[in-house]
């Protein structure tokens, strides 16, 4: 990929190695990732990219059941278009 191209924000919610793997090749320089898949081995993850790209890693799993339903809810009612996010 380009340098200056991606996406700016990827959200790691799956847990897998191949998107721990795409997610760093997916996020432009000076990106954002937020974890939020759990993983049951330690990831494959190109460090070497999230440094030369000062990629941003934050991790993430602090939510409640009210917070799904509450995603949900927007979903239903088409708050926000979500086909980008898939």
């Amino acid at each position: 990929m380009p340098i200056g191209e991606g996406v700016g924000l990827v959200y790691e919610a799956v847990g897998v190695p191949q998107t721990a793997r795409q997610m760093v090749s997916m996020v432009r320089p000076a990106g954002k990732i937020i974890l939020v898949g759990v993983h049951k081995d330690p990831p494959p993850v190109d460090l070497r990219q999230v440094t030369f790209k000062e990629i941003r890693m934050r991790g993430s799993r602090v939510y409640t059941d009210d917070d799904f339903q509450t995603a949900i809810r927007l979903v239903a009612e088409k708050k926000f278009e979500i086909e980008p996010l898939i």
